[in-house]
């Protein structure tokens, strides 16, 4: 039986479990925090965060990708920190100097995310991913989109070099398969397109066999009927797109081979 007492296992009185409201002052390096992508830019991404707090994305300075394809507005995800800090600028305010003649000095906050598969999967093993009949969430990053739907890097240590992958029949909803940094165009080009049928591979099959089945949260395939998904918001697809993948299985050979140790 689970004792649901309020004593400690010594016999002693235990003390009673204290939540506390967030604040800035409690945010530190790794904190993970659930937040909405407000607004995206290509080199920054606004997210609102809990009481009212507000951070953002720095895109890095060697990246590639533009933020705008990496984030979604009006996904909901979990963040980790970088970092928080305050910084004292010169008052923006049209009056601020208007009795004094002096500028009056603000303290302004700022909060910096991440939404890195490395760093929110860091704790995660895939052994943690087989949960039974339970489904298990799980941050991804789209390394690329194939004829039967995307390869996923989960970031986890244990996969090496192994991906994931998301099979476009397993994707609900709908969405749009779009080139990095040319996301409308390719879209517009989809439309103009007859739309051609998929070929079998042998060889995808087999490379499926290597990866996790990652199942997404919309979608259908572009060119195909998706009716069923008009009027609601499409999910794009391109290299380098972040989201949050339910596992829907994972190989018994694969996972005998994350559990043993290394030599």
């Amino acid at each position: 039986a689970v004792d649901l007492s309020n004593r400690a296992r010594d016999g002693s009185p235990s003390k009673a479990a204290l939540i506390e409201s967030l604040s800035f002052n409690k945010l530190a390096k790794g904190t993970r925090l659930l937040g909405l992508v407000r607004d995206v830019a290509p080199d920054y991404a606004v997210v609102s965060l809990p009481n009212m707090l507000t951070g953002f994305v720095r895109r890095a300075k060697d990246a590639d990708v533009a933020l705008t394809d990496i984030y979604t507005p009006g996904t909901m995800m979990a963040f980790s920190i970088v970092k928080a800090t305050t910084e004292t600028v010169a008052s923006s305010s049209s009056n601020a100097s208007s009795t004094s003649g002096k500028s009056k000095a603000e303290t302004r906050r700022r909060i910096e995310l991440t939404a890195s598969p490395q760093i929110i999967n860091a704790d995660l093993r895939l052994a943690d991913l087989d949960d039974g009949d339970a489904a298990s969430t799980i941050r991804g990053r789209i390394v690329s989109c194939e004829d039967h739907g995307c390869i996923v890097d989960l970031g986890l240590a244990g996969l090496g070099r192994k991906m994931a992958f998301l099979r476009y029949e397993n994707v609900e909803g709908g969405y749009n398969i779009a080139a990095a940094s040319d996301e409308d165009e390719e879209m517009e080009d989809s439309e103009s397109e007859s739309g051609s049928g998929d070929d079998d591979d042998d060889d995808d099959d087999d490379d499926d066999e290597e990866m996790e089945d990652a199942e997404g949260r919309k979608g259908k395939k572009k060119g195909g009927n998706d009716s069923k998904s008009k009027g609601a918001a499409k999910l794009i697809l391109n290299a380098g797109r972040i989201y949050d993948f339910t596992i829907k299985s994972i190989p018994s050979a694969l996972l005998s081979s994350s559990a043993t140790p290394a030599s």
